[in-house]
C-alpha cells in the first residue's frame, strides 16, 4: 500500500502542478482546469491508502476497497459507453493504455482489499 499510495499521490500532485503534462495521458483532451480538478481524486485516494496503510481500523479498508472497485470499472465504462455515442477514443493510443492500465490498477487494487476485508472479518465472527 505504501508504494500504492505514492504512485497515486505523485500522479495527483503531477494533476495539479503540471496539469497539461499529467493530463495529457487521458483519452480526451482536458485543459488545465480540469486536470487540477482531476487530481482531488487522486489526492484524495492516496491519502485513504495511506491512512488504511497506517493503522485504519478494517472497516474503513472496506470502504476504501470499495470505493476503488466501484471507481476503476466504472470510469472505464463510462469511457466506453461515451464512445460508443461519439466515437472519439483512439483506443491504441499510448495515453489511453496508461490511462486504462491506471483505472484498472485502482478497481484490481479495490479487489484486493475488499478481499482482505473480508477475511479479517470472517475469521472474527469465526471467534
Amino acid at each position: 500500500m505504501p508504494v500504492e499510495s505514492a504512485i497515486v499521490g505523485l500522479y495527483g500532485v503531477g494533476l495539479l502542478l503540471f496539469p497539461l503534462t499529467f493530463g495529457s495521458i487521458w483519452p480526451w483532451p482536458i485543459d488545465a482546469f480540469h486536470a487540477q480538478v482531476y487530481s482531488a481524486i487522486f489526492l484524495a485516494g492516496a491519502g485513504g491508502i495511506y491512512l488504511v496503510w497506517r493503522s485504519a481500523p478494517r472497516e474503513e479498508l472496506l470502504v476504501l476497497g470499495l470505493a476503488q472497485f466501484l471507481v476503476g470499472p466504472l470510469a472505464i465504462l463510462g469511457l466506453v459507453i461515451t464512445d460508443a455515442a461519439v466515437h472519439r477514443i483512439d483506443w491504441t493510443a499510448t495515453g489511453t493504455l496508461c490511462w486504462l492500465t491506471l483505472f484498472g490498477w485502482i478497481g484490481i487494487s479495490g479487489v484486493f482489499k475488499l478481499y482482505a476485508a473480508y477475511r479479517y472479518f470472517s475469521s472474527q465472527s469465526a471467534s
